[in-house]
C-alpha cells in the first residue's frame, strides 16, 4: 500500500513510554506494564427456536507492572521498599504492631487506634498519590483528582533542534482512575542465576480514560523522596 512508503510513518514502539503515579512520582524503575483493556459482557435471550445476543456492562481488566528492584548498592532507590510501603499505606497492619500512621488519632490520654479498611479515596491518596513520597493532599471536602491516577504515557521520537536540544511529545495517555493494590510480588532468589529481581504489582481500576497528544511527557525526581 501507498501510505506504508511515507518516510515520516512510524508506527508505536513498545518501549518508548514512561509512568507516573499520582502528581509528580516518575517511576524510572518500570521494566513493562500492561496497557488497560476491556471485557464487553453480553446477555443471550432465546425467542422461540432463536436466540439473540444483547451488550451487557463494560468492566475494565486488571493491569500487572513489572518493576526492577533497584539500590543493589544499598543507598539508592528500593523498589521492594516502595512496594511494602505502597502495601502498609494501603491501612495494611500486621499483628505486632500497635498503632499504625494511617490510624485515627484519639483524643485526650487515649492511645492511637489503629486502622486496616480505610475509605477508598484516603486509600488511593496514600498508596498511590503524594502520601506515597510526601504528605498527602487528600481531602474529603475538595478531593485532588490526579492524586487518583496511574498515567501511562506513550512517547514519540522526538525532535532534535538547530541547538542539539531534542524535545519529546506525549502521542499518548491512558490515566486509570482510581487504582486498587490486588498483589504483590517481591521476586525469587536463586543461587544459580545473575539475573536482576523483579517485582511485579497487580492494580484494579474503576475506568480508563485515553487522551492523544497529551503535551510533554511528566519526568520528575520525586521519586527520591518517596521515603519521607
Amino acid at each position: 500500500m501507498s501510505w506504508w512508503t511515507l518516510s515520516k510513518l512510524h508506527p508505536k514502539t513498545k518501549s518508548r513510554f514512561i509512568v507516573q503515579f499520582g502528581t509528580g512520582l516518575y517511576l524510572p524503575n518500570v521494566k513493562t506494564i500492561t496497557k488497560p483493556s476491556v471485557e464487553v459482557a453480553t446477555k443471550e435471550y432465546r425467542l422461540m427456536n432463536h436466540f439473540f445476543n444483547y451488550p451487557g456492562l463494560v468492566k475494565w481488566q486488571p493491569i500487572k507492572i513489572t518493576f526492577v528492584d533497584m539500590n543493589g548498592t544499598g543507598d539508592q532507590f528500593d523498589t521492594s521498599q516502595m512496594l511494602y510501603e505502597m502495601l502498609t499505606n494501603s491501612g495494611y497492619i500486621h499483628p505486632t504492631v500497635d498503632a499504625h500512621g494511617l490510624g485515627k488519632f484519639a483524643t485526650g490520654s487515649a492511645t492511637q487506634s489503629p486502622i486496616s479498611t480505610p475509605e477508598k479515596a484516603s486509600t488511593i491518596a496514600n498508596s498511590f498519590g503524594d502520601g506515597l513520597w510526601s504528605a498527602t493532599n487528600y481531602s474529603p471536602e475538595t478531593p485532588n483528582t490526579d492524586n487518583r491516577t496511574i498515567r501511562i504515557q506513550q512517547i514519540d521520537f522526538g525532535k532534535t533542534d538547530r541547538q542539539g536540544n531534542t524535545t519529546s511529545k506525549v502521542i499518548e495517555q491512558w490515566e486509570l482512575v482510581n487504582p486498587l493494590i490486588t498483589n504483590i510480588s517481591w521476586g525469587e532468589l536463586d543461587y544459580s542465576a545473575d539475573d536482576l529481581i523483579e517485582c511485579t504489582l497487580d492494580i484494579k481500576y474503576d475506568w480508563a480514560e485515553y487522551t492523544k497528544d497529551a503535551g510533554e511527557p511528566i519526568i520528575s525526581s520525586n521519586y527520591q523522596d518517596f521515603s519521607k
